[in-house]
């Protein structure tokens, strides 16, 4: 690491016009992988999907594998937009033991498969043409959705239970007949969305009524009695839409699901650092599942749009805006908002600035800097000391390292907002001027087991690489004083190329 620190140095030294002479199994990913002509060569996809395929040779069978989480809802279909006739079998993991089949209960020609209670565990799903020497393109869909519970009354539109994700279980009772179920939820975009319900018992009587937003009817089926029971599958635009359900079998029971194809249920779990400066401009990290491209996602600091850097299924990368207090942060994923509500608070720069930003390129901040087994208070990173009482200083090595170079300085004062210092090639800001950046005050001490002495500054003690006890003193310190301590430190989780990071500061009175 050592010639990257030199890198890093000449680039310092050049910003601050110093002249130093430094010598020194497939898994699917919306197709299916080929061959998957058997148990052994199945793709493996999510049990929330949507997987492009086809039927290409005359006596071609495509296996796919998934786990189903949890025991509940469970439903898997095909879409032929070119034609052909899809048959499709979901089994036990062995391959052997067949649990559901059909032919045609899909949309045309397609194929349906769903059961109210899915066991938990491994399944296998058989896609095969009807007859022999059918050649087709399908979109393959499993859904493993989630439950809601209605929530009553719900027995008109202005009282409807809303659906909250885009392929969501939810289920309730019909008392008696004429009893409505009302369940609302909305549509992003201009799509195709597909509604099943399933009955128990599986005979009943059943009255599926789809609204727009005004209320008129824009769907309508009635199921006398069947396996799969009652479904509706319409192209439908951007609003908000009504599910009434109602039956003519008293004490019927149903669980349904609601797919809207193209949007996917956001799972947002949590941010990670939950504070920053005001002036923005932090890297943060929002957990989660489902999300999208860069381009189909968008995050929101109470309104205020962050700048996304990247974003995979589990987790989007961003830049926060400017702001003020604690606020709610807002992921819309492929237009479907979700809010961590109080989730992230701004801070004063220059008290941001005493956090440091260890392992801020891959995650939330490390404390790497700690005196007696404390980092000082979580508001502003300040602690007291006794007069006389023991003092140890102690640097850990961040995370991404087993050791680490370091260079710490301690400043014969408190910070205040007019010492924020900002470091040249987007290091990061400082609460006071380290040796390079030739500002007052000077540090009252240095330890710099790094080296580069005309930058860093010539060591006043002795130290070596982290982990390691800084400083010693059993008799601490004979009279009042207030010091302040940060550095810079070796981190592979750095934000910066160089691997070189700020460690947190630590704000110290004795007293």
């Amino acid at each position: 690491m050592k010639s990257t620190w030199t890198g890093f140095v000449r680039v310092l030294a050049s910003a601050i016009g110093l002249a130093l002479a430094i010598s020194t199994t497939a898994l699917a990913n919306g197709s299916e992988v080929e061959p998957n002509d058997t148990v052994f060569q199945a793709t493996h996809l999510w049990c929330e999907c949507d997987v492009a395929g086809a039927i290409d040779s005359r006596f071609d069978a495509d296996y796919f594998s998934f786990s189903h989480p949890t025991a509940g809802p469970f439903h898997a279909f095909t879409t032929l937009s070119s034609g052909g006739d899809s048959t499709i079998e979901l089994f036990q993991a062995d391959g052997t033991t067949s649990v559901l089949f059909d032919d045609d209960d899909g949309v045309g020609l397609a194929s349906h498969i769903g059961i109210a209670s899915l066991p938990a565990g491994d399944y296998l799903i058989v896609l095969r043409p009807f007859s022999s020497g059918d050649l087709f393109p399908y979109v393959l869909s499993i859904r493993c959705p989630g439950p809601s519970t209605e929530v009553e009354p719900n027995d008109s539109v202005s009282a409807a239970t809303e659906i909250v994700c885009e392929t969501v279980s939810f289920g309730g009772d019909i008392g008696q007949p004429g009893d409505y179920d009302y369940w609302s939820f909305r549509v992003p975009v201009t799509t195709s969305v597909n509604i099943v319900s399933l009955q128990a018992p599986a005979y009943s009587d059943q009255l599926l009524t789809l609204l727009d937003s005004s209320g008129a009817v824009v769907g309508t089926v009635i199921d006398y009695g069947g396996e799969l029971g009652a479904s509706v599958s319409m192209t439908l635009t951007p609003g908000v839409y009504y599910y009434a359900v109602s039956s003519g079998t008293p004490g019927m029971h149903y669980d349904a699901t609601v797919s809207i194809t193209g949007r996917i249920c956001t799972v947002l779990s949590s941010i990670a650092p939950v504070s920053g400066s005001s002036s923005g401009g932090d890297l943060v990290y929002v957990a989660g599942d489902r999300f999208g491209t860069v381009a189909e996602v968008a995050v929101q600091f109470a309104g205020a749009t962050a700048t996304v850097l990247d974003s995979t299924p589990t987790q989007i990368t961003a830049r926060t805006p400017a702001g003020s207090g604690t606020v709610d942060v807002t992921v819309i994923n492929r237009g479907d908002p979700r809010t961590l509500p109080a989730a992230y608070t701004y801070r004063p720069p220059e008290i941001a600035a005493r956090f440091g930003n260890v392992n801020a390129g891959r995650g939330d901040r490390e404390i790497v800097l700690i005196m007696n087994a404390q980092s000082g208070d979580d508001a502003a990173r300040e602690m007291t000391i006794g007069l006389h009482q023991p003092i140890s200083i102690v640097m850990t090595a961040p995370s991404s390292r087993v050791s680490a170079r370091f260079a710490l300085y301690v400043w014969p004062l408190a910070a205040t907002p007019t010492n924020l210092t900002t470091l040249p090639r987007g290091l990061g800001n400082m609460v006071l001027p380290p040796p390079f950046m030739m500002a007052l005050p000077h540090p009252l001490a240095i330890f710099n087991n790094a080296g580069f002495n005309q930058t860093l500054g010539v060591p006043t003690l002795p130290s070596h690489p982290a982990p390691t006890q800084v400083f010693s003193r059993m008799r601490g310190a004979p009279r009042p004083a207030t010091i302040t301590l940060q550095g810079l430190i070796q981190d592979n989780g750095s934000q910066i190329p160089e691997h070189w990071s700020i460690t947190n500061a630590i704000v110290v009175r004795f007293q």
